[in-house]
């Protein structure tokens, strides 16, 4: 999802700032440092792939939250598929860059409650989207095949059209294990070295 990958992409890069402000605050530059560039490689190499595979093999649910994406077999992706991933890809490392970039320069300004405000709208905002869409977004289906569904709010259901126990689902249980372990790593090791400055 879209709205997903662009929220924590936000929240984990200032996230990864905010732990390792220590180091941050000495660095000169807020575009070339290494934390940046440890931080970019975890968002780079482990989650944006993540993003880009759920969209290939899930390309008519994700793409099409209010739309038809494309005529034919859901499981068959097609163009849109291509450019769907790419666009994923771009907007998630730019956001994440961006995040971490201006969480960055509040630090060094002091202002590290500016990246916890920041960071809780971009929360609330994408629950926000879930609640009010929430049968679209946790209904595993082209946008045409919604339509037909009947309409029943907010309703938590395992298996069938629901996101809970599809296979989705089951692949972001998996993608979690895959993403965030080495975040985890990424965090710890932050923290060591902030804890080692005076």
């Amino acid at each position: 999802m879209i709205a997903f990958d662009l929220s924590v992409s936000v929240v984990t890069a200032q996230a990864l700032a905010l732990v390792a402000g220590k180091q941050l605050k000495k660095e000169k530059s807020i575009f070339f440092n290494k934390n940046l560039f440890l931080s970019f490689l975890w968002q780079a190499c482990i989650y944006t792939p993540s993003g880009i595979a759920m969209y290939f093999g899930f390309t008519a649910w994700n793409s099409g939250y209010f739309f038809n994406p494309f005529p034919g077999p859901v499981n068959q992706p097609g163009d849109l598929a291509i450019i769907v991933c790419w666009a994923d890809g771009a907007l998630i490392n730019l956001s994440f860059l961006g995040a971490f970039i201006l969480a960055h320069k509040w630090i060094k300004e002091n202002k590290e409650k500016a990246v916890f405000t920041f960071s809780g709208i971009v929360t609330v905002l994408l629950f926000l989207f879930w609640g009010l869409a929430y049968q679209r977004n946790f209904t595993t289906t082209s946008y045409s095949v919604f339509q037909q569904l009947p309409k029943e709010g907010i309703k938590f259901t395992w298996g069938g059209t629901s996101f809970w126990g599809s296979r989705v689902f089951w692949y972001i249980v998996l993608m979690f294990f895959i993403d965030y372990t080495p975040l985890g790593f990424l965090i710890y090791w932050f923290r060591r070295q902030s804890k080692r400055i005076a």
